[in-house]
């Protein structure tokens, strides 16, 4: 029985990857949704590097190890497509994005200099967290929600069921890569929320 419960974890992550993807994917379309496209071209640089480092270190094997980092980076390459071909996302980069691509580029040097090992892969964490600050910063600005709860709970169990195995095998990087990702997904549903709030509270008062 109690064999069961990582392959039952491992479906759930992939249906609630597949969720959002498909969630994220309807309110693009619908305009309800209007995601940054710098957000998601960090996050698709920042997990194809994270396959690449998994596959060089540990080949095949190490992929199939950590199946969260690759469905996860399967879905965000999709969104990242999407949104730059998509009429109701904002493309531009403003100043702040632009630094946030600064930084970027300059850890991803860093990537490259390390080489295999556990800094290449905090670069990667330190990328990763990046991409969401210039969806934080709009979000904790904007008077009107422009992203879905639905697709950052989802994103945030897969997240969180992602961790069993790692846990259980006591694998640290993808328990970092796990952990890092609740928290990144915590912090948007915040600002959802309190968006949210502010919006009801507006209602009651109009």
């Amino acid at each position: 029985m109690f064999e069961l419960i990582p392959h039952l974890a491992e479906g759930l992550m992939i249906l609630s990857i597949v969720g959002y993807l498909l969630i994220y994917l309807v309110g693009i379309r619908g305009g309800t949704v209007k995601p940054l496209l710098a957000t998601w071209a960090f996050l698709g640089l920042a997990t194809f590097l994270s396959v690449l480092t998994t596959f060089g270190e540990s080949g095949v094997g190490g992929l199939v190890g950590n199946l969260y980092n690759i469905v996860d980076a399967s879905a965000t390459v999709i969104i990242l497509i999407v949104v730059f071909f998509s009429q109701n996302t904002r493309r531009q980069f403003n100043r702040f994005e632009k630094v946030c691509l600064l930084a970027v580029l300059l850890v991803s040097a860093w990537w490259l200099w390390s080489g295999q090992n556990i800094a290449a892969h905090l670069a990667l964490q330190l990328i990763l967290v990046i991409a969401y600050l210039p969806t934080l910063v709009h979000l904790w600005w904007a008077k009107v929600n422009t992203e879905s709860l639905a697709v950052w709970s989802l994103n945030c169990l897969a997240a969180v069921v992602g961790l069993i195995k790692p846990l259980q095998v006591h694998d640290f990087l993808p328990t970092v890569y796990g952990v890092r990702a609740v928290v990144s997904t915590l912090a948007v549903m915040a600002l959802i929320w309190r968006l949210k709030y502010k919006e009801r509270q507006k209602l009651r008062l109009s």
